[in-house]
C-alpha cells in the first residue's frame, strides 16, 4: 500500500548509497544535527524536509501521495580542498561547488524518483550560502514527488 511507503527511510537509504551524509529536518534541528556531524574533506550532506498529502478516491481509498518540501544537498569542503568561507563571492561559491551541487541534486532527485516509481511534478532549485553553523554551501531543491 502506498501510504506504507515509508519516504525519508528510503531518501536516508539512497544517501547512504551515494556515500552521504543524511540529516531529516531543516532550520535549528538541522543546524544541531550538523554541528555534530564531522564532516570530512568532500562529504557531502543531504538534508530533507518533506510533507504527505494522501489523495483520496471516491469512498475515502487512498489512491496516492504526494510528498512535498526541500531537498538540500550541500558541503563544506569541496574534492578540491577549497573550505566554503564567509570570504569567497557568490560567484566563488558556484564555481567551486554549487555548480557540480546543483547537477548531482537534479539528477539524483530523478534516480531516486525512477528507483521508487515516483513522478516528480514540481522542482525547482536554489543556492544556500553559509548555511548553518559550519558555514556549508547548499543546493536546496523545492519538490515535490508524486504516486498519482
Amino acid at each position: 500500500m502506498i501510504v506504507d511507503f515509508d519516504i525519508i527511510r528510503a531518501l536516508n537509504d539512497f544517501a547512504d548509497q551515494k556515500g552521504w551524509k543524511f540529516i531529516n529536518g531543516i532550520d535549528a534541528y538541522a543546524n544541531y544535527e550538523v554541528d555534530q556531524i564531522d564532516l570530512m574533506m568532500g562529504d557531502k550532506l543531504l538534508i530533507v524536509d518533506l510533507n504527505l498529502s494522501p489523495s483520496y478516491a471516491a469512498g475515502g481509498g487512498v489512491n496516492g501521495v504526494n510528498y512535498s518540501g526541500i531537498l538540500m544537498l550541500g558541503v563544506k569542503d569541496d574534492e578540491n580542498s577549497e573550505t566554503s568561507t564567509l570570504d569567497e563571492t557568490q560567484s566563488e561559491k558556484y564555481n567551486a561547488r554549487l555548480k557540480y551541487l546543483t547537477k548531482e541534486l537534479i539528477i539524483s532527485a530523478g534516480q531516486f524518483s525512477c528507483m521508487h516509481e515516483l513522478t516528480i511534478t514540481a522542482a525547482t532549485t536554489r543556492l544556500q550560502l553559509n548555511k548553518f553553523d559550519v558555514n556549508a554551501d547548499f543546493v536546496a531543491m523545492d519538490i515535490t514527488f508524486s504516486s498519482l
